[in-house]
């Protein structure tokens, strides 16, 4: 499992290198894209940190066992992915009779994305409670 996240972080790392540079679609949609990809391997990076965190005991002193932590975020993750999906998706449909709706595809997906990663970065590395400033 671990492996196969190294690899998924890797190919999406390249592909937002090559991404960058071979655009077919308007200017506003390439710059769109980009911005999504960026956010994405951003998520990635942090839950990645997150999972070696978990991995080093580093949640050794709390009253759950590290693959309980591990577990629940993995599971997490899964449903909060699919959210986001059928999110955007609902947000796009409503756009559909507009020329923007692609562009706004992308900007939701980009925010929910760094929203998530702001998420899980306060909570599992800054150890911060929900709400805490």
């Amino acid at each position: 499992m671990k492996n196969q996240l190294i690899f998924l972080f890797l190919l999406s790392a390249s592909f937002v290198a090559q991404a960058s540079d071979e655009c077919d679609l308007p200017e506003h949609l390439c710059k769109a894209q980009q911005e999504y990809e960026l956010a994405d391997v951003k998520l990635n990076q942090v839950y990645q940190q997150i999972i070696r965190k978990i991995d080093s005991d580093d949640f050794k002193d709390g009253l759950v066992p590290k693959e309980e932590i591990r577990e629940a975020l993995i599971q997490s993750q899964r449903v909060w992915l699919k959210y986001r999906d059928a999110n955007c998706h609902a947000y796009y449909t409503l756009s559909s009779g507009g020329t923007s709706r692609d562009w706004d595809l992308l900007k939701c997906e980009s925010k929910m994305t760094a929203d998530r990663t702001k998420f899980l970065n306060e909570i599992y590395l800054e150890g911060k409670m929900i709400g805490e400033k």
